[in-house]
């Protein structure tokens, strides 16, 4: 029998001895349990945590009703279906309600899809959508029935991209006309005019650079570069 921390500033209202809130039996202080968490802590284990959570004898579970048949709790609608087949039911198989009604068990309210279509049947999402590319029917992803709207293939998402970003499915390609449309420069950006023998044009480039304002950086860049030299400081 362990012990739980008595009343204080950190543990207030608590008990000299814990006991299991659903069978009775000692509460144990696990070794890597806080003194908070055993405090806290109603049941021995998690299946009383279970049964505290949920009455076990309840009928109704996860909104289907339940009966007990020889000793196991067992989903009336699916204990209807394999009376009525003679069978037990297969794993792909599943019991749907034709009025949509969980707790309606009568055999006439009862039929047996497969996984697949029970899902379609409970959606109120289109299962069949047109490509708004190449206009062809597909089937969408189940989790992306509402915002896929392609078909999903490579053409047809570029193309979709393309014409939410801008406005057109066609790809962008740069006419002939297009390239090189703006008039040269006369002046740089200092105000030097770019004649003939003062324009510098780089080795495979096509930019066009002021020779006078190239003198001025590499003068500039020169005097710098004795000024931080400890021969040019001296002098």
């Amino acid at each position: 029998m362990c012990v739980a921390p008595t009343a204080g500033p950190r543990f207030p209202g608590g008990s000299g001895v814990k006991t299991c809130a659903v069978c009775g039996i000692d509460l144990v202080r696990r070794a890597t349990e806080a003194h908070w968490q055993f405090a806290a802590r109603r049941c021995c284990s998690k299946s009383c945590a279970g049964r505290l959570r949920k009455p076990r004898n309840s009928q109704i579970k996860t909104r289907y009703r339940k009966i007990s048949v020889n000793g196991r709790s067992v989903l009336e609608h699916r204990w209807v279906m394999e009376t009525l087949l003679g069978r037990p039911l297969r794993r792909e198989e599943q019991v749907h309600h034709r009025n949509h009604n969980r707790l309606d068990n009568r055999p006439e309210n009862l039929e047996v899809v497969t996984s697949a279509e029970h899902g379609r049947r409970h959606t109120w999402r289109p299962t069949v959508k047109t490509c708004e590319i190449c206009k062809e029917s597909f089937v969408p992803h189940k989790k992306r029935r509402g915002r896929q709207k392609t078909c999903g293939k490579h053409d047809c998402r570029f193309a979709m991209v393309r014409l939410t970003r801008f406005g057109s499915p066609e790809p962008r390609r740069r006419s002939d006309s297009a390239v090189n449309t703006k008039p040269p420069r006369t002046h740089c950006a200092h105000g030097h005019e770019l004649t003939a023998a003062n324009t510098y044009t780089p080795p495979e480039s096509s930019r066009r650079d002021c020779r006078i304002c190239r003198r001025d950086r590499t003068l500039r860049f020169r005097q710098r570069l004795a000024a931080a030299s400890p021969i040019g400081a001296a002098a």
